[in-house]
C-alpha cells in the first residue's frame, strides 16, 4: 500500500499538456482558428490531480508555477531565446492566472516551477515526510524521491541518480532551454562523464569538471563558463532560495573536499 504524501506538481507543464490536448482548429474559410473550451481545460486539470490524489494517497499538494522573471536570465541573457515566437496553447494566459488564486498554488518571481520543486522537495525531506514529483520535464530529475506523470510508473531517484544528472547536465547542456554545456562533448560523452565521477565528493567532481572545459570547451576563462554552465542547469535546493525573503543565493561550487552532508544521506 502506497504511504500518504504530498504532491508537488509541475503546474506549468500540467496546464499545458491539457490544453495543447484540447485544442483544435477551426477553418473559416482562408482563416484557420485556434479553439479550446475552457471549461474542459478546467475539467481536465482538476481531474488529472483528483485521479494522483487518489492513486498516489496525497494528503496534500502543491501546484508549482514558473515567474515572470527569472534570475537565469540575468546570468545569461540569451537564456530560452530560442524559444521566442513559439505559441503557447491557446487560452494558455486566461487560464494561468485563474489557477494561481487557488490556495494551492506557489509562484515566485525570479525562479521557475522546478526551482520550487526542489526547494519544497528538500524542505519536505528535512521534515521526513514523503512527496511524489509530478512532472515530464527531464530536469527535475536532478530531485531525488518519487516521481510520476500521467502513465508513467512511478520511479523513485535516488540521490547518486539526481547528482550525477547536474553534473551531466552541466556539461552537456540543455539546448531546449538554449544554455551551451561544453562544447564538442554531447549526450553520449557527458553520459559517460557523470558515471565515471565520485558524487560523494563534489570538490573532486567540481575539479573534474573544469579540467574537462579547459581541455574540450574550447571557450574563454574555461572555469567561469563551467560555473555559469552549472548556474543554468542546476535546480535550486532546500536552502538556496529563502521563500519568505526571497533572498536567493547562487550555487558556488565546493571549495574543499569534504562530502556533502546530502550526499551522506541520500547515496
Amino acid at each position: 500500500m502506497n504511504k500518504e504524501r504530498v504532491g508537488l506538481i509541475d503546474a506549468d507543464m500540467l496546464l499545458y499538456v491539457i490544453m495543447m490536448s484540447l485544442e483544435h482548429e477551426l477553418v473559416f474559410g482562408n482563416e484557420v482558428l485556434r479553439m479550446a473550451r475552457l471549461d474542459d481545460v478546467r475539467c481536465g486539470f482538476w481531474d488529472a490531480i483528483a485521479d494522483w490524489k487518489t492513486k498516489h494517497r496525497l494528503t496534500n499538494y502543491f501546484l508549482c508555477w514558473t515567474g515572470p522573471s527569472g534570475f537565469r536570465k540575468e546570468l545569461f541573457p540569451e537564456y530560452k531565446a530560442n524559444r521566442r515566437g513559439t505559441l503557447k496553447p491557446v487560452g494558455f494566459y486566461k487560464m494561468k492566472p485563474e489557477l494561481l488564486e487557488v490556495k494551492e498554488s506557489v509562484l515566485h518571481d525570479v525562479i521557475e516551477a522546478d526551482d520550487l520543486i526542489g526547494i519544497l522537495a528538500g524542505k519536505l525531506r528535512a521534515l521526513s515526510t514523503p512527496y511524489v514529483i509530478f512532472s515530464g520535464d527531464k530536469d527535475l530529475k536532478q530531485v531525488p524521491g518519487d516521481h510520476a506523470w500521467f502513465k508513467r510508473d512511478l520511479e523513485t531517484v535516488s540521490y547518486a541518480k539526481a547528482e550525477r544528472l547536474f553534473w551531466q547536465q552541466t556539461v552537456e547542456g540543455d539546448s531546449v532551454d538554449n544554455i551551451r554545456g561544453c562544447p564538442g562533448i554531447g549526450k553520449i560523452n557527458a553520459e559517460r562523464f557523470a558515471q565515471g565521477l565520485d558524487i560523494t565528493d563534489p570538490y573532486k567532481c567540481w575539479q573534474e569538471t573544469v579540467s574537462l572545459f579547459q581541455k574540450k570547451g574550447k571557450v574563454d576563462n574555461p572555469e567561469d563558463f563551467a560555473l555559469q554552465q552549472a548556474r543554468l542547469v542546476r535546480i535550486l535546493r532546500f536552502g538556496d532560495y529563502d521563500l519568505g525573503t526571497k533572498e536567493l543565493k547562487l550555487w558556488n561550487p565546493p571549495s574543499s573536499p569534504k562530502p556533502s552532508r546530502e550526499s551522506l544521506a541520500y547515496t
